[in-house]
């Protein structure tokens, strides 16, 4: 199987969620391959978010806390 993913659109707006483990790394993730600057509220630091924040900065994205 072939799975080919090709850009869409640009996504705007705004999402109001609770902090949660899953979802800030999802967050920084997606951040990361994002063109631009990204601003998160709620973004829940643990253990392994941090970790994940840590490996980020190895690969040269810019993270500012």
């Amino acid at each position: 199987m072939i799975l080919r993913v090709r850009p869409g659109r640009p996504l705007r707006g705004v999402a109001c969620l609770p902090g949660d483990k899953s979802i800030s790394h999802r967050a920084a993730l997606f951040a990361a391959l994002a063109d631009g600057e990204s601003t998160f509220e709620n973004f829940q630091v643990s253990g392994v978010t941090a970790a994940m924040l840590a490996g980020l900065r190895l690969l040269g994205v810019s993270v500012a806390l």
